[in-house]
């Protein structure tokens, strides 16, 4: 557990909810795993949502369609 008051606050009260609405379980236990501190939250997230960017542009290069998912 991170030593960082306002990591600890925001994994307590966030986790549920950014689980609900769509992050990957494991993408919240891997990134959140990495963040010490709240200077790190932001660039931990964007590194995570990178990954998800390059394998979207992976699949649209091979030729598969990404599907609108609307709820």
């Amino acid at each position: 557990m991170p030593g960082d008051s306002k990591v600890t606050a925001a994994l307590g009260h966030w986790a549920r909810r950014l689980v609900a609405n769509g992050v990957p379980l494991t993408d919240f236990q891997e990134v959140t795993a990495e963040i010490e501190s709240w200077d790190d939250w932001c660039a931990e997230w964007s590194k995570r949502a990178a990954v998800h960017e390059e394998m979207g542009r992976l699949a649209l290069d091979g030729g598969y369609p990404v599907p609108l998912i609307v709820t």
